[in-house]
């Protein structure tokens, strides 16, 4: 079971870094507004629409937001001030830095802990190892949770 936990870690740590999609910026851009202290992101966004550097809305449910804002505020912690720098550039160069591998590894790793959080449980619940291999090594949850970057694996992990 432990080489295939690492075997798993090790698929993960591989895809983490080198897949970027934009809903992952955009969705911390909203998401670092709780290390800023604003606790209700929705009347924020309205209030101040008109202001920030991305205008869209945010359309998730409060436990995203204060799930994802506080490892946010870590991963700004572990990063540093590029991390803001680069989640309110939205500019013609928003997609561009040659800091995004650093950043993809920082703001999926708490997927990480969920998924494989899942694999475990899974395990326990069922003791069947071909049921937490193919949790493990399934493609479509490695594609939406790795290299979309789909935080969705937070209300799988809750189920």
């Amino acid at each position: 079971m432990k080489k295939t936990i690492v075997t798993a870690l090790i698929i993960r740590l591989l895809l983490i870094p080198f897949f970027y999609h934009p809903d992952i910026k955009s969705q911390h851009f909203h998401f670092q507004f709780l290390k800023e202290g604003i606790v209700n992101i929705y009347q924020y966004i309205q209030d101040n629409r008109a202001t920030l550097p991305y205008k869209d809305t945010f359309n998730y449910l409060p436990l995203t937001y204060y799930t994802f804002g506080t490892t946010n505020a870590i991963a700004q912690t572990i990063v540093g001030p590029q991390l803001k720098t680069w989640l309110n550039d939205w500019g013609p160069n928003k997609d561009a830095n040659p800091n995004l591998p650093f950043f993809m590894l920082t703001l999926k790793l708490p997927y990480l802990f969920l998924d494989i959080g899942i694999a475990l449980l899974l395990f326990k619940m069922y003791r069947d190892k071909k049921i937490f291999r193919l949790w493990l090594f399934n493609p479509l949850s490695l594609y939406c949770i790795y290299i979309l970057g789909n935080f969705d694996i937070l209300p799988v992990f809750l189920t």
